[in-house]
């Protein structure tokens, strides 16, 4: 087992939509790093749910990727980005970097985690 960088999130709120087999539930991000998204939502989840999610960001066209739920406490839901395409990656790449550019919002996350 080694050890891996953890990537770098930023605490960010942004509109989302989850959609899966049985509806949609809205909500928005808490945090969020090129590789998932903390959201809360309008209701309870469930862990290993599959779908999609649309991360909608002011002024640009919503980052639309499949999703698993991964883990929930309460109305939150921690959720890993599954099939990214290096567009994707990207694009929340530059979310995560402006918000370190500003200076706020950024939270840094510089341990390792176990894989």
């Amino acid at each position: 087992m080694g050890l891996i960088p953890r990537a770098a999130r930023a605490s960010l709120k942004l509109a989302l939509v989850f959609k899966y087999a049985e509806g949609e539930v809205r909500g928005h991000t808490v945090n969020l790093s090129e590789s998932g998204v903390l959201g809360s939502f309008q209701e309870v989840m469930e862990v290993w749910l599959n779908g999609q999610l649309s991360i909608l960001v002011p002024d640009r066209r919503p980052i639309v990727v499949e999703t698993r739920i991964v883990r929930v406490d309460g109305c939150t839901a921690a959720m890993s980005l599954m099939n990214l395409t290096a567009y994707d990656k990207t694009k929340l790449q530059s979310l995560v970097d402006a918000a370190d550019e500003k200076d706020d919002g950024f939270i840094p996350r510089p341990h390792l985690v176990a894989r």
